[in-house]
Protein backbone atom coordinates (compact mmCIF):
# COMPACT_ATOMS: atom_id res chain seq x y z
CA UNK A 1 0.00 0.00 0.00
CA UNK A 2 1.15 3.51 -0.81
CA UNK A 3 1.39 5.76 2.20
CA UNK A 4 2.23 9.43 2.42
CA UNK A 5 5.57 8.71 4.06
CA UNK A 6 6.46 6.25 1.29
CA UNK A 7 5.50 8.78 -1.43
CA UNK A 8 7.65 11.40 0.33
CA UNK A 9 10.65 9.01 0.38
CA UNK A 10 10.20 8.29 -3.35
CA UNK A 11 9.95 11.98 -4.18
CA UNK A 12 13.04 12.75 -2.07
CA UNK A 13 15.01 10.01 -3.87
CA UNK A 14 13.86 11.18 -7.30
CA UNK A 15 14.60 14.81 -6.39
CA UNK A 16 18.11 13.90 -5.17
CA UNK A 17 18.80 11.85 -8.30
CA UNK A 18 17.55 14.69 -10.52
CA UNK A 19 19.73 17.20 -8.63
CA UNK A 20 22.79 14.98 -9.12
CA UNK A 21 21.94 14.64 -12.83
CA UNK A 22 21.65 18.42 -13.20
CA UNK A 23 24.96 18.99 -11.38
CA UNK A 24 26.78 16.46 -13.59
CA UNK A 25 25.21 17.94 -16.72
CA UNK A 26 26.30 21.45 -15.68
CA UNK A 27 29.88 20.28 -15.04
CA UNK A 28 30.00 18.55 -18.43
CA UNK A 29 28.75 21.65 -20.26
CA UNK A 30 31.26 23.87 -18.47
CA UNK A 31 34.12 21.53 -19.36
CA UNK A 32 33.05 21.47 -23.02
CA UNK A 33 32.97 25.27 -23.13
CA UNK A 34 36.36 25.58 -21.41
CA UNK A 35 37.91 23.09 -23.81
CA UNK A 36 36.51 24.79 -26.91
CA UNK A 37 39.35 25.72 -29.24
CA UNK A 38 40.12 29.30 -30.20
CA UNK A 39 38.71 30.34 -33.56
CA UNK A 40 40.89 29.50 -36.53
CA UNK A 41 40.46 32.99 -37.92
CA UNK A 42 39.49 36.54 -37.04
CA UNK A 43 37.48 39.16 -38.92
CA UNK A 44 38.55 42.77 -38.59
CA UNK A 45 37.74 46.12 -40.10
CA UNK A 46 40.49 48.65 -40.84
CA UNK A 47 39.40 52.27 -41.26
CA UNK A 48 41.82 54.94 -42.43
CA UNK A 49 41.01 58.17 -40.59
CA UNK A 50 42.54 61.62 -40.98
CA UNK A 51 42.66 63.93 -37.95
CA UNK A 52 42.77 67.71 -38.30
CA UNK A 53 41.72 70.96 -36.65
CA UNK A 54 40.73 72.29 -40.07
CA UNK A 55 37.32 71.95 -41.63
CA UNK A 56 36.47 69.15 -44.05
CA UNK A 57 39.27 68.47 -46.55
CA UNK A 58 38.76 69.02 -50.26
CA UNK A 59 38.64 65.28 -51.01
CA UNK A 60 34.97 64.60 -51.77
CA UNK A 61 35.00 60.96 -50.58
CA UNK A 62 36.18 61.80 -47.02
CA UNK A 63 33.29 61.48 -44.55
CA UNK A 64 33.10 62.57 -40.92
CA UNK A 65 33.44 59.59 -38.59
CA UNK A 66 30.37 58.70 -36.53
CA UNK A 67 29.85 60.94 -33.47
CA UNK A 68 30.60 58.19 -30.92
CA UNK A 69 33.98 57.39 -32.50
CA UNK A 70 34.78 61.12 -32.89
CA UNK A 71 34.15 61.63 -29.16
CA UNK A 72 36.38 58.65 -28.30
CA UNK A 73 39.16 60.03 -30.50
CA UNK A 74 38.85 63.55 -29.05
CA UNK A 75 39.36 62.13 -25.54
CA UNK A 76 42.75 60.64 -26.41
CA UNK A 77 43.98 62.73 -29.35
CA UNK A 78 44.35 66.46 -29.90
CA UNK A 79 42.38 67.06 -33.09
CA UNK A 80 38.82 68.38 -33.31
CA UNK A 81 37.81 66.81 -36.65
CA UNK A 82 38.14 63.22 -37.88
CA UNK A 83 37.37 62.05 -41.41
CA UNK A 84 37.14 58.49 -42.69
CA UNK A 85 39.16 58.09 -45.89
CA UNK A 86 38.65 54.38 -46.52
CA UNK A 87 37.30 51.20 -44.95
CA UNK A 88 38.50 47.63 -45.52
CA UNK A 89 37.26 44.34 -44.08
CA UNK A 90 39.61 41.39 -43.84
CA UNK A 91 39.71 37.83 -42.55
CA UNK A 92 43.01 36.50 -41.20
CA UNK A 93 43.56 32.79 -40.54
CA UNK A 94 45.38 31.51 -37.46
CA UNK A 95 49.17 31.99 -37.75
CA UNK A 96 48.76 33.71 -41.12
CA UNK A 97 49.68 37.24 -42.16
CA UNK A 98 47.56 39.45 -44.37
CA UNK A 99 48.40 42.91 -45.72
CA UNK A 100 45.88 45.35 -47.17
CA UNK A 101 46.36 48.71 -48.83
CA UNK A 102 44.16 51.32 -47.18
CA UNK A 103 45.40 54.22 -49.33
CA UNK A 104 48.00 54.96 -52.00
CA UNK A 105 50.59 55.56 -49.25
CA UNK A 106 49.35 53.42 -46.36
CA UNK A 107 49.19 49.66 -45.71
CA UNK A 108 48.01 47.63 -42.73
CA UNK A 109 49.40 44.18 -41.92
CA UNK A 110 48.13 41.71 -39.35
CA UNK A 111 49.25 38.29 -38.15
CA UNK A 112 46.58 36.42 -36.17
CA UNK A 113 48.16 34.64 -33.18
CA UNK A 114 44.95 33.08 -31.81
CA UNK A 115 42.72 33.90 -28.89
CA UNK A 116 41.98 37.37 -30.36
CA UNK A 117 45.70 38.27 -30.10
CA UNK A 118 47.39 39.68 -33.16
CA UNK A 119 50.58 41.36 -34.28
CA UNK A 120 49.75 44.52 -36.21
CA UNK A 121 51.89 46.75 -38.41
CA UNK A 122 51.06 50.08 -39.94
CA UNK A 123 53.18 51.12 -42.90
CA UNK A 124 53.36 54.60 -44.37
CA UNK A 125 55.19 54.95 -47.69
CA UNK A 126 56.65 51.46 -47.14
CA UNK A 127 58.10 52.24 -43.69
CA UNK A 128 56.79 50.70 -40.45
CA UNK A 129 55.16 53.55 -38.51
CA UNK A 130 53.52 51.55 -35.70
CA UNK A 131 53.86 47.91 -34.65
CA UNK A 132 52.12 46.14 -31.74
CA UNK A 133 51.10 42.75 -30.40
CA UNK A 134 47.87 42.83 -28.42
CA UNK A 135 44.22 41.80 -28.11
CA UNK A 136 41.89 42.75 -30.94
CA UNK A 137 38.38 43.49 -29.68
CA UNK A 138 35.18 45.25 -30.64
CA UNK A 139 36.65 48.42 -29.10
CA UNK A 140 38.81 50.48 -31.47
CA UNK A 141 42.56 49.91 -31.61
CA UNK A 142 44.21 53.07 -32.96
CA UNK A 143 47.45 52.90 -34.93
CA UNK A 144 48.75 56.12 -36.37
CA UNK A 145 51.39 58.48 -37.58
CA UNK A 146 51.97 62.19 -38.17
CA UNK A 147 51.23 64.07 -41.37
CA UNK A 148 52.04 67.56 -42.60
CA UNK A 149 50.44 70.80 -41.33
CA UNK A 150 49.73 69.56 -37.79
CA UNK A 151 47.47 66.72 -38.96
CA UNK A 152 47.69 62.97 -38.52
CA UNK A 153 46.34 59.78 -40.01
CA UNK A 154 45.22 56.68 -38.16
CA UNK A 155 44.12 53.19 -38.95
CA UNK A 156 41.41 52.12 -36.54
CA UNK A 157 41.10 48.37 -36.15
CA UNK A 158 38.01 46.68 -34.73
CA UNK A 159 37.01 43.05 -34.53
CA UNK A 160 33.87 42.28 -36.54
CA UNK A 161 31.38 39.46 -36.49
CA UNK A 162 31.84 36.55 -38.87
CA UNK A 163 30.00 37.05 -42.15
Amino acid sequence: MLTISRVMRILTTVSAAFSIFLALFFVAVCRLNAAAPAPDDINVQARLVWGSNDQKPKEPDYKEVDPKLAETLRKVLKWKNYYECSRTNMNVALNQTKRVRVSAKCEFEMTYLGGSRAQTKLLGKGTVVDQRTQQISYEPLILGGPDKNDTAWFVIITKTKSP
